[in-house]
Parts: C-alpha cells; structure tokens; sequence
C-alpha cells in the first residue's frame, strides 16, 4: 500500500500567476510512522516544536539549516518520493480550442498528469486531499461556502475520473463546541464530512455507492494545538481516494 499526499499552488484561473505547481510526497504505508518520527527530530534539533507545519512561505534565512537538512533527508531516504508538475503560461492558454472552453478540464488533465506516471494495476495506493476549514466553512458551521463550492466543483471532476471508492474524513482542533446544532467536535466534524459528501453526490455526479463519510473529531490533529495557526491547520477536511485491487475488481 502506498500512501500519497498531494497538494497545488497558483490553481485559480484568475490569480494573475502565470504558473500552477502541483505536487505529490508518497512512500509505502510500513514506512510512514519512521518517516514522521525523523523529521520531528529533524525539527526538534533546531529549537522547533515538532509539530511546527513546514511551508514555502515560511522559509527565511534564519531557518536555512532546517531547510538544508530536511532537503537532504528527503533525497538520502530510498523510502520517500516526489513528483512534481509545473505549468506554465496558465493565463494564455486556448480552453475554448483544447477544453471545450473549460479551465477545470485543462486543471483536470494537469492532475491527471501528475499521478498517472505513479500508479501502476498491480500496486495498492491511498490518495489524501486535504481541504483546509476555512476554504469550506465558516467557523462552527457545516454549511459550505462559495469559495469551498468551487474547490469541491474540481474536485468532482477528479474523482469522476476514476471508480475508486472515496472516504471523506472531517477533523477539527480541539477547542470544544456545543451549540443548537453541535454538541461537540465529533458532530462538528461529521457534519462537515457529511456535507461534502452530498454535495458529491447530489449536485456532484458521483455515486452514492463508492463514497463514505466519517468525523474524528479532534483526535487525529496534524500538529499540536498549541496556537491559533496549529488549530487551523487540524481544522480540515480530508478526501481519500482508495486504489487497490478490491476497488480494481469492483
């Protein structure tokens, strides 16, 4: 079983950034704990909390020798991989000639591209989507936002892709709720998880049959809820696309 997780920047068809960059980190399951654990020693050697979230915009020179050593552990690990996608010249592309007028088609293809060169029948592979809080909902709510309308809209085309089961996952930080409508993070989270899956499947095309739901609450956080930025990050939703030889013979 592989596991891969992917993310994308500059994805918007206005952003005024002529570049999208997508990519995917991807290992064997068996491996994934020991990956996890070396690079929170990586950044506890370097004064941070292991939880600290690694991100482009964060990197400065003061944090130069983390990023160095991170780098180097990623290209030394035989168990750890990436592939990457670059496209460029997004904002003079001819959709109405190659797309049937459609940016989500080309940002479909671009996806498609990405994984394809990584996917063989006779392997196992979970694919993650993660979807921050705040693209989706507004805080405390399950009703989903335009913003978040417009990433689940691609999504669907994604998944129309394939026949693999899907698993939408609902997390939250560990701040409590109980309201009219929630009595506490697992109903917060499942309503979420809920919500995405009928827009799916009721004004999505996706069928009813290949696709679950289900909330963890806050008990399966990414980092630790020591701040406001760390709450944000556990606050999400993950998709899960299941590719193995179950879903290969359904």
């Amino acid at each position: 079983m592989y596991l891969l997780y992917c993310d994308e920047s500059c994805h918007l068809p206005n952003d005024g950034i002529d570049i999208m960059i997508l990519g995917t980190v991807y290992c064997k399951e068996r491996y994934k704990e020991q990956i996890f654990k070396d690079i929170r020693k990586i950044k506890e050697k370097h004064s941070l909390s292991p939880y600290f979230e690694v991100k482009w915009t964060k990197v400065s020179p003061a944090k130069i020798e983390l990023y160095i050593e991170l780098m180097e552990y990623f290209f030394e690990n035989d168990n750890l991989f990436f592939r990457g996608l670059v496209a460029k010249g997004k904002n003079s592309l001819g959709h109405s000639r190659y797309n049937d007028g459609s940016y989500n088609s080309w940002y479909y293809k671009m996806y498609y591209s990405l994984i394809d060169k990584i996917i063989f029948p006779d392997e196992s592979y979970r694919i993650y989507v993660d979807i921050k809080e705040a693209i989706l909902f507004d805080s405390g709510s399950n009703e989903i936002k335009d913003s978040g309308l417009l990433v689940l809209e691609k999504i669907e085309g994604i998944l129309n892709e394939f026949d693999n089961e899907i698993v939408i996952e609902g997390h939250t930080d560990n701040v409590p709720i109980n309201n009219a409508l929630f009595a506490s993070n697992w109903e917060l989270s499942t309503g979420r998880s809920v919500a995405v899956l009928r827009y799916l499947t009721e004004e999505g095309d996706i069928a009813p049959t290949r696709i679950s739901a289900t909330g963890y609450g806050e008990h399966k956080p990414i980092v630790e809820n020591t701040n406001p930025e760390n709450r944000a990050i556990n606050r999400r939703v993950n998709i899960l696309i299941i590719f193995d030889e179950e879903s290969d013979k359904e």
